[in-house]
């Protein structure tokens, strides 16, 4: 009986140890960090002439490598829960990005919204490595998407007598939290001037077996995306419209920011003109109408 006690518990209480010493998991990519590196000056943003249509370049920013907080004896370092690294793949990111496209892709002045493949962007790259881009790919403007991850698994104490009795993989011993957020940054590449950013967040919870603990956290990884990037395109959709009216008074983002002129159709800045001139023709044909009239 003692050998059969110690048979079950000595697995048990090595599950317990591990959750209990399980690290928070992190993966990020920021748009600084992809724009100015370490030791890159910021050089302050020129003033900005927008001609309408836009070619907008969409992509995320480049990531560092996804792994869990450094800690010692960490349960990461091996067996199945050890196996488990999330990672914002190329796959999950076109998926993404789709998303945002479909969002955007009838808005008023953009002639086209482009991805940009993730090889082409360096990480650390700056600006040089944006107007590459520029030249490859003939945008005008570049949205960044940068993110940030960290996922919890907190250890269940008042499950262990269950765990004992049962099992680790029939009695819910962990709970997972997921912690996602994602922002987009909309930056005029020959100026380099923010125009605008908005982003969105997103938290999921849900408790889980040990054994299935690493299989759950790849679920909510992925949840955790999907709900910050529809959360970032709604708050997109707003700062949009903010701009919109922002740029009537010619600057970027009001007082203090780089001056802003919009040329060559309807949008921000542009629709006072093609109005008058609309008004102008409407004018003329009146005219030309009672003149026939009056013949």
């Amino acid at each position: 009986m003692r050998k059969l006690a110690s048979v079950l518990i000595a697995p048990v209480a090595l599950l317990a140890l591990a959750a209990c010493s399980t690290p928070p998991v992190q993966q990020r990519a920021g748009v600084l960090d992809y724009l100015y590196p370490a030791g890159m000056p910021a050089a302050p943003p020129s003033d900005v002439q927008l001609k309408l249509p836009l070619r907008v370049g969409l992509a995320f920013a480049p990531g560092s490598a996804t792994r869990p907080a450094e800690s010692a004896g960490s349960f990461w370092t091996g067996g199945e829960l050890g196996m488990y690294r999330p990672m914002l793949d190329a796959s999950e990111q076109q998926r993404l990005l789709d998303r945002v496209v479909a969002a955007f892709k009838d808005t008023e002045g953009v002639h086209s919204i482009q991805i940009v493949p993730s090889s082409l962007l360096t990480p650390g790259g700056g600006f040089a490595n944006v107007d590459q881009l520029r030249s490859l790919l003939g945008v005008d403007v570049i949205a960044l998407l940068s993110y940030e991850q960290t996922q919890f698994q907190d250890y269940k104490k008042s499950s262990l007598s269950y765990l004992t009795l049962v099992g680790a993989y029939f009695i819910e011993g962990n709970r997972n939290e997921t912690h996602t957020f994602v922002d987009t940054s909309v930056f005029d590449i020959a100026s380099r001037a923010l125009l605008f950013n908005a982003g969105g967040r997103n938290v999921v919870q849900q408790s889980s077996t040990a054994v299935e603990a690493s299989e759950n956290l790849r679920k909510d990884s992925i949840t955790g995306f999907e709900g910050a990037v529809s959360a970032m395109i709604e708050e997109l959709k707003l700062a949009l419209a903010k701009f919109r009216e922002q740029a009537s008074s010619g600057t970027v983002r009001g007082a203090g920011t780089p001056a802003l002129a919009v040329s060559g159709g309807q949008g921000a800045g542009a629709a006072g003109a093609l109005e008058a001139c609309l008004g102008l023709l409407l004018a003329a044909s009146c005219l030309l109408g009672r003149r026939a009239k009056q013949a």
